[in-house]
């Protein structure tokens, strides 16, 4: 929703977690017996690197990918022993351009600035492409750009006031300022729930 805690009302939390948690639950209730019956397929997750570390403004984001993310490992154990050709793959991109996030990391700080110039929003096409590769070659766990793959250990490994001034410095604090994401215009379900 791109609004600090104290601003987001339960109906928003309850959104954000069903779209991105709840909806995982259901997909697999439906499809996840079939594919152990036969022993063989693959589940993918698309959760975020938001869902390893956080940012202002993003809480329930935050919160939802975090418990998707769980729910993947969750499952990953579970098939080792109940369908072990049934391979999981959990997928933790940085933002991708699909609109959803379009303003973000534009109030003009220096550390925005540098955030965005390093890590530009990914490709469509390109998160998609690495997706499949990641399906073809195996894998379990798939951060997108690579090189971020390190960056929340690390915060969780800083005391909290340097990783707080890391984030800040990185516009962590201020990059949903400018937020816009998508126009409830264009999406009924968002009516009344995002910034227009």
């Amino acid at each position: 929703m791109g609004r600090p805690l104290t601003e987001l009302r339960p109906e928003n939390a309850r959104l954000t977690l069903s779209v991105n948690c709840l909806s995982n639950f259901y997909t697999l209730h439906h499809f996840l017996p079939g594919m152990v019956g036969r022993n063989r397929g693959h589940v993918v997750t698309v959760a975020s690197l938001m869902g390893m570390m956080v940012s202002g403004s993003l809480s329930d984001y935050s919160a939802s990918k975090s418990a998707q993310m769980a729910l993947a490992d969750a499952l990953r154990l579970e098939l080792r022993s109940a369908a072990p050709n049934v391979n999981t793959l959990l997928v933790c991109p940085w933002a991708i351009n699909t609109g959803m996030f379009k303003g973000i990391r534009e109030s003009g700080t220096i550390g925005e600035r540098l955030n965005k110039l390093a890590f530009p929003e990914l490709d469509q096409e390109r998160v998609a492409k690495a997706i499949l590769n990641g399906i073809e070659q195996g894998e379990k766990f798939l951060v997108m750009p690579a090189v971020l793959a390190w960056l929340p250990y690390l915060v969780r490994l800083l005391p909290p006031e340097v990783a707080d001034t890391v984030t800040d410095f990185m516009g962590g604090n201020s990059s949903m300022d400018s937020f816009k994401g998508r126009s409830a215009v264009n999406n009924p379900l968002l009516a009344g729930s995002c910034k227009d």
